[in-house]
């Protein structure tokens, strides 16, 4: 499953709103604070993928990106800083999937099946010793693990 299919059956909030309706409505709106912060992170991250994104397609992941950490956030103070990071790894991580920018180093990815964070163990040491010469990647797979046959679990361990 990708972002796009993660982020799709997520429950929409008053800043996806708020910015949509911005765009579309061309009256003046005030937008509140966490829109304002935003849509600047949103104009900031655009000339990094000059002709690959539009600018309501880097709004998306900005917002999506800010919901997403939103929704488990308990201490929001450097939330928006998350925000910025994480929309910036995703639209990286799109272009470089379609081919529009390349991959300055090899990527490493490490799921762990049990959600132990095992993969961010591992993760932490490979960055560590391999020193900037490669990119690292975690991912876990609670849902796979459900609806997999009980062999796949031997393999995937």
């Amino acid at each position: 499953m990708g972002l796009d299919e993660a982020f799709r059956g997520a429950r929409p909030c008053r800043p996806r709103a708020a910015l949509q309706a911005s765009r579309l409505g061309g009256a003046t709106m005030e937008l509140s604070r966490p829109d304002a912060l935003l849509r600047r992170i949103a104009q900031q991250l655009l000339p990094r993928f000059p002709g690959i994104f539009s600018i309501e397609t880097v709004e998306r992941y900005v917002i999506e990106s800010y919901e997403s950490l939103a929704r488990g956030a308990r201490i929001r103070q450097h939330l928006f800083t998350l925000t910025q990071r994480l929309a910036e790894e995703r639209l990286t991580a799109l272009a470089q999937s379609r081919g529009e920018i390349g991959k300055p180093v090899c990527e490493v990815l490490f799921v762990c099946t049990h959600n132990a964070g095992r993969s961010q163990m591992a993760a932490a040491l490979m960055s560590h010793h391999a020193a900037g010469r490669v990119h690292v990647r975690t991912a876990g797979t609670p849902l796979l693990m459900r609806s997999s046959p009980p062999w796949s679990r031997r393999l995937l361990s």
